[in-house]
């Protein structure tokens, strides 16, 4: 039911199935069959004056789906070659299993006040990155709050969509109105983040209303 709710509005305008975070600890089979997949694959951890890659959740093998996409999380900004090499690797050995990968999305917490600094690494990586794969970043329900619609603007500008998460850790966002509002009037293109376990959706069926939705991406949690 909630699928179907958040998946298929009578009158909505972007018609979109969710997809689903396959982080660590998460399987494929634990999301509806066929359904988009974001698999988590690691972190890019500073180690220093260099940058190093750690592998998290499933390795590239064969999937049902005959396209996913690819997740990695930045604790720090990493080198931008650094993170290209790795990233160009990942899609190598997916594509070895027949998996197409259709984007990749960048996970940062970056804080408020630093939001200027990630939108301009953002814009260089894009150069840098398969001009066939689309682009992506997870974004905290905070930057809606905290940064002007400048600073909003120039990081959408290098990413096909920002998922932004209604959530903290393991529970949703105590007061969502808020950002609820923002987001209805958000004029670049964004999904949002909920956590599956929580049924309770009210007020987000009026994003559909706004042309810049894109869709729903879900946390499972066990």
């Amino acid at each position: 039911m909630i699928i179907l709710f958040l998946g298929c509005w009578a009158n909505a305008s972007v018609r979109v199935q969710p997809a689903y975070w396959i982080w660590a600890g998460i399987v494929p089979a634990d999301a509806p069959a066929q359904a988009e997949l974001l698999i988590y694959q690691g972190n890019f951890i500073d180690a220093g004056s260099e940058s190093r890659f750690e592998h998290k959740g499933i390795y590239p093998s064969p999937l049902d789906q005959g396209a996913v996409w690819l997740v990695f999380r930045m604790h720090e900004l990493p080198d931008q070659d650094f993170l290209h090499t790795v990233v160009n690797q990942y899609i190598s050995r997916w594509n070895q299993h027949q998996v197409e990968v259709k984007g990749i999305q960048l996970d940062f917490d970056s804080p408020s006040a630093k939001l200027n600094t990630y939108a301009r690494y953002l814009k260089d990586l894009r150069t840098k990155l398969p001009p066939n794969v689309k682009y992506s970043i997870t974004g905290l329900g905070t930057w809606l709050m905290d940064a002007d619609k400048q600073t909003i603007a120039d990081l959408h500008q290098s990413v096909d969509h920002v998922t932004y998460q209604l959530y903290v850790g393991r529970k949703p966002l105590k007061y969502v109105e808020p950002y609820l509002n923002f987001l209805q009037r958000l004029q670049h293109p964004f999904k949002i983040g909920l956590l599956y376990q929580y049924p309770d959706r009210q007020g987000i069926e009026q994003l559909q209303h706004n042309p810049s939705f894109r869709g729903i991406t879900y946390f499972i949690q066990k």
